[in-house]
């Protein structure tokens, strides 16, 4: 005769004393190794991820203490994809990201881990669907750069109508994602693909650009150029296009005028690398902009903050050095906007950041949060949800109800 343990339950009708059923010794013993082989895959799993993430953090750090190379981090993205599924790659850096031997250059490994990707599955939606914003949304651009180095258009003299027509159509239209931050990523993406496909001819580029529709999608397209003239995003070993060593305002003195807002906006982070990772000086600079774009200079330097630190009173920091209060705030706002593109839209760091800042500094904050959170959700539901996270009620309607012309 079997041995029964007894359990208690009670049927949802039942009113009166405890039923006692019967439970099979057997059914226990299996319910137990069940739980045991759940825990052991978990735990497996969890120590695969471990050892992937040391993997990859170790190739970067090699590639960083030998001098940044590209050649060497073209390597390690073959690497790391003979192992692992991008999409599996692209989550691991963003755990490790924080590293400095990982975030030094690991927008340029993801232009590569998708230019690989690129040559697998010959898709772009494909790519982008293992793709996140980790290190700078590299791996959408790398996989617009290789969708249009498989065309073969001749780098000196492209059918440019064709090409153009290309540029025109490859991202489809906003409503075909999901998220729109993905649809930006994407317009953003051509002004890089462009520069790679033409050697860093920013002219052209820059013309090409000109052939989608809307102002929006045209300055997305133009900031992907100036991006890659003004950081050199997907390589070190080659010069910036068109620098001046008398002129650290070059080529945005030199460009027509409807390119200009977008080229001092970008051209902050070369400002950054020119006076050697310095804020003071990058203020210097951007104090040389003309008045009618220094606003875009100081949001970029706010937002390359996030690249150089994790910690909100760092950050905060190094938009302190701004004597002018109105491009300090400005600078703030910046660090904002960069913290949810890092973060894919996660509220929390922005709120850690917010929560430091003091009087319209905080209210601009989180109106730069409800406004960039669009971005990443058309869901009203969820966009009230993460504006929720923020502690203070009173500043959960300033996220709800961003008010984009009070920050001008």
């Amino acid at each position: 005769m079997p041995e029964f343990y007894w359990i208690p339950r009670l049927p949802a009708s039942y009113h009166g004393a405890v039923v006692i059923r019967a439970v099979p010794k057997s059914f226990l013993l299996f319910l137990a190794l069940l739980a045991a082989a759940v825990g052991a895959v978990f735990f497996l799993g969890r120590d695969r991820d471990r050892a992937a993430e040391r993997y990859i953090v170790s190739r970067m750090a090699e590639c960083y203490r030998t001098g940044g190379r590209d050649h060497c981090y073209r390597d390690a993205a073959e690497a790391f994809l003979a192992r692992y599924p991008l999409a599996t790659v692209m989550r691991l850096l963003a755990r490790s990201e924080a590293s400095p031997e990982v975030f030094s250059r690991c927008h340029e490994a993801a232009h590569f881990l998708a230019r690989r990707e690129f040559e697998r599955t010959k898709s772009v939606r494909g790519v982008f669907s293992s793709c996140s914003a980790v290190c700078a949304a590299g791996c959408y651009h790398g996989a617009l750069e290789a969708h249009f180095a498989a065309k073969n258009y001749p780098v000196t003299e492209a059918p440019d109508s064709l090409l153009s027509q290309e540029v025109r159509t490859i991202c489809g239209a906003r409503q075909d994602y999901e998220r729109p931050s993905i649809y930006i990523e994407c317009v953003h993406g051509l002004g890089h693909a462009m520069m790679f496909i033409t050697e860093n001819d920013l002219p052209r580029s820059l013309a090409l650009c000109d052939a989608l529709g809307s102002t929006f999608d045209r300055e997305s397209c133009y900031g992907g150029v100036f991006m890659e003239n003004s950081s050199s995003s997907t390589s070190q070993d080659y010069p910036l296009s068109l620098p001046k060593a008398d002129d650290p305002l070059y080529p945005c003195t030199a460009v027509e005028r409807r390119y200009r807002k977008v080229c001092y906006t970008y051209q902050s982070s070369y400002f950054y690398r020119l006076g050697g990772s310095s804020w003071s000086r990058n203020v210097e600079l951007c104090g040389r902009v003309p008045a009618e774009y220094r606003r875009g200079c100081f949001h970029t330097m706010g937002s390359n903050q996030v690249g150089s630190s994790r910690l909100p009173l760092k950050m905060k920091a190094g938009c302190d050095v701004v004597p002018n209060a109105k491009f300090r705030d400005v600078c703030y706002r910046g660090v904002a906007a960069g913290l949810v593109g890092r973060y894919s839209g996660n509220a929390m760091p922005i709120i850690g950041f917010c929560s430091v800042l003091d009087g319209p500094s905080r209210e601009h904050c989180y109106r730069q949060l409800g406004f960039d959170l669009r971005s990443w959700t058309r869901d009203e539901r969820e966009l009230a949800s993460r504006c929720r996270l923020i502690p203070e009620e009173q500043y959960v309607s300033w996220c709800l109800n961003p008010r984009v012309e009070l920050l001008d």
